[in-house]
């Protein structure tokens, strides 16, 4: 939480590529890379001790993503802005080294399911803050963007997270609130008094990203949990309201702003120019945080964007295909878990969280730029998933092992009489 805590800090106005070259060290950086020495330095000691007892194998996902974290390391060397892809690669290693002392730690499933729990609600009181703060601090919370929100001219954006980012969460809490409150047990009232304020979050935040990612996870806790609330009712009742308000809906999803569907709000040029970028470092890309707004948007004017707005696309102009590879890889053995999860409706809650990262992930940088949220979840997943297997493995064997122990009683007996 600590070095995530560092990532909510924003430069405020737009600054572009070059500037951050030339004056790299700013307060808000300096913030960002305290908080992930702190981090470091308190999980790293750790990580070392629980390292030194019995090694666990089957961390597949896990050890696929700390390879790509070591391609990422080694980028820096060929990197096109080396300071900033070692500040990003030392931020995203503080985070990984901190999950990774809990997953080699006791009573590891649990206290990695507690942690994913604990990021959700850390997302919550952030979430909170930011909506009371749209209707008591207008001008803080509640910016005029250069285009109208959803339902009125303002959108929340708190200081510090934007918009889309806010949009986000909302979607991602809202999914993971319904699934507890569905599951019942200890915590479901709270969980449903969370709801509503998660969907106010993603009405005001006026983000397309997020209203689709709620469609995806809300739609698919709905299919595992209440499916006949859904195939008779929810789905239908949608289908029917939007064919109805077909104009207004679009209207307002577009921002008034027809031509935000035509380019995805301007991503189509970014993302033309991160494939242009990719094809002449095809294997290696041009580093890791570097190679999207350094190179790919700064080759169209674009250096004052962040990044080109996919992280799939950061992945492969950062990294190229030989990081890119050990990514997908954790990425799938995540799905195919949460697939598993969600078919045998267990784990609801913490499985279905992948499709909507995987989305959120398609539009923006997501769990493919840099150290964040959906990155932090995104291993979280991976470390559940690993462990998961490897109890599933070790429950097989030692239930293997007890039935050719009532075999061979079984043997005995007969011989004996």
């Amino acid at each position: 939480m600590i070095a995530l805590l560092g990532t909510f800090s924003i430069t405020p106005g737009f600054t572009e590529a070059e500037e951050v070259l030339r004056e790299p060290v700013v307060l808000e950086r300096v913030a960002r890379g305290g908080l992930a020495a702190l981090a470091f330095a308190i999980a790293l000691p750790i990580l070392i001790n629980r390292l030194h007892g019995p090694r666990l194998a089957g961390y597949k996902a896990t050890g696929a993503i700390v390879v790509y974290l070591g391609v990422s390391l080694i980028s820096t060397i060929y990197s096109a802005a080396p300071l900033v892809t070692a500040a990003k690669v030392f931020e995203m290693a503080a985070g990984v080294a901190a999950i990774l002392a809990i997953a080699y730690g006791p009573d590891a499933s649990r206290r990695l399911k507690d942690a994913l729990t604990l990021v959700v609600v850390a997302m919550t009181a952030l979430l909170t803050v930011g909506v009371v703060g749209f209707f008591v601090v207008p001008d803080l919370f509640a910016p005029f963007e250069t285009r109208p929100g959803f339902v009125t001219l303002r959108t929340l954006g708190p200081p510090y997270m934007y918009s889309n980012a806010v949009s986000s969460v909302s979607a991602l809490v809202t999914t993971f609130a319904l699934a507890k409150f569905l599951d019942g047990g200890v915590g479901r009232r709270e969980w449903a008094g969370v709801i509503p304020i998660s969907v106010l979050g993603l009405i005001l935040s006026s983000g397309r990203q997020g209203v689709a990612m709620a469609l995806v996870g809300v739609g698919l806790v709905l299919w595992a949990k209440r499916r006949r609330l859904l195939v008779f009712f929810m789905g239908p009742a949608l289908i029917i309201t939007f064919f109805t308000y077909q104009d207004a809906i679009l209207q307002a999803l577009g921002r008034d702003r027809p031509g935000n569907w035509i380019t995805l709000t301007g991503r189509l040029p970014w993302w033309e120019a991160a494939f242009s970028a990719w094809e002449r470092h095809p294997w290696t890309g041009w580093g890791y945080a570097s190679g999207g707004r350094f190179v790919a948007l700064e080759s169209i004017g674009g250096g004052a964007v962040s990044s080109v707005h996919s992280g799939y696309l950061e992945v492969l102009v950062g990294v190229g295909i030989i990081g890119l590879i050990p990514f997908l890889y954790a990425l799938g053995r995540v799905v195919i878990w949460s697939l598993r999860q969600m078919s045998a409706r267990t784990e609801t809650a913490i499985a279905v969280l992948i499709f909507p990262l995987v989305l959120r992930t398609a539009v923006s940088s997501g769990f493919g730029g840099w150290l964040n949220m959906e990155f932090v979840l995104f291993f979280l997943l991976a470390a559940i998933a690993d462990r998961s297997w490897i109890e599933g493995r070790r429950d097989s064997v030692i239930g293997d092992v007890d039935e050719d122990r009532v075999g061979q009683v079984s043997r005995l007996s007969s011989s004996t009489i």
